[in-house]
């Protein structure tokens, strides 16, 4: 089995999955397309946001990266009824927007690197392959640092950021605790089925993606305020 992207990518070469133009036409080839990037909400991914962010379900949500993924309207389903779903790709958010119209779901392009919204307007935020995506930038080390830091000025005091990575803790951690003011912890989920073929993560390797993705399954990286 192919990861999703696969597909789509072999078709346009010299790729940036960190860059708003590729989501953009990766969106707009195929605008009714549902595809969930790495784990589904059935499960693993559903129990860990219960456990690590269901006692702020009243609470605002901003979903960073919300694609072409139903995570959001899943989740208004589970009771969080006060959700911003946000991208930076225009195409995905026109997408999700005409699939989902729920009251208390609203959504919104935004960068995940400078977020336009005031400090502490959030309880929690979940991002599910943002950040992946980030790591493919030529300067990663720079940019996940600086999306840490625009998470952490968006959450309340303790406020939880749920990212959930194909990518392994000895590559995370280190980025995302250098923001001094978040408490970074790894909690293993589940590894998608497509990633259970070597020769799958040999060819997203080979797109772009960061080596350290063929070490092991996805985790979900619990970031909390202080």
């Amino acid at each position: 089995m192919r990861h999703p992207i696969v597909r789509f990518a072999r078709a346009r070469p010299h790729l940036n999955f960190a860059s708003p133009t590729f989501w953009d036409d990766r969106y707009a080839d195929d605008p009714n397309d549902e595809t969930e990037w790495l784990l589904a909400y059935d499960g693993a991914l559903e129990n860990a946001i219960e456990q690590h962010a269901g006692a702020s379900r009243g609470l605002p949500l901003l979903e960073l990266g919300c694609g072409s993924s139903p995570l959001c309207a899943r989740l208004h389903a589970a009771g969080f009824q006060d959700i911003l779903a946000t991208d930076v790709s225009a195409a995905a958010v026109r997408a999700a927007a005409a699939r989902h119209s729920l009251p208390g779901l609203r959504f919104e392009k935004a960068d995940a690197l400078a977020l336009p919204f005031a400090d502490a307007s959030f309880a929690t935020v979940i991002d599910k392959g943002t950040l992946d995506a980030i790591l493919c930038s030529d300067a990663f080390d720079v940019d996940v640092p600086r999306m840490a830091r625009e998470v952490e000025r968006v959450l309340r005091r303790d406020g939880r950021w749920l990212c959930v990575s194909l990518n392994q803790p000895a590559l995370v951690l280190p980025l995302l605790q250098s923001v001094g003011s978040l408490r970074v912890s790894a909690v293993p989920l589940a590894r998608p089925e497509w990633a259970q073929s070597p020769a799958a993560v040999a060819e997203v390797v080979g797109l772009g993606a960061p080596p350290l993705v063929a070490a092991g399954g996805t985790h979900m990286y619990v970031c909390s305020s202080s």
